[in-house]
């Protein structure tokens, strides 16, 4: 997928759209017992990323909430958060057959970031 975004985005292409078609071409055309590895294996990276960004956006926060707090922006992120971040998640969801967990993965992130920021305000004091 690398290579693919690469090579598409040296001949001026939008490497995002080739990487994901790359992606779904090898999961219909990729038939190996390592797939069902492989796609764990990326899971999991994929949860330690967002673990990762929720963690930079806490410690970018707590730094920028230290300097003030702007009432227009928290709102804002708020709102965000809560609203613009949740209604597609929970009407894509709606009718599929995936668990409640699965489907209030979307939350993770946000509950990580509050933790942090508390968690570093306390050790602050």
């Amino acid at each position: 997928a690398t290579l693919v975004f690469s090579l598409t985005q040296a001949l001026h292409g939008s490497g995002f759209i080739a990487a994901f078609v790359c992606g779904l071409l090898f999961d219909r055309f990729y038939d190996d017992p390592i797939k069902d590895t492989l796609l764990k294996d990326s899971e999991h990276i994929a949860d330690f990323a967002t673990l990762l960004i929720w963690t930079l956006f806490g410690m970018i926060s707590l730094n920028l909430f230290s300097q003030g707090v702007n009432i227009d922006a928290l709102i804002f992120a708020v709102f965000a958060i809560i609203l613009i971040r949740t209604l597609p998640s929970i009407l894509c969801l709606m009718r599929s057959d995936t668990r409640l967990h699965e489907r209030m993965t979307w939350a993770k992130g946000a509950c990580i970031c509050g933790v942090y920021i508390d968690v570093n305000d306390n050790y602050e004091q």
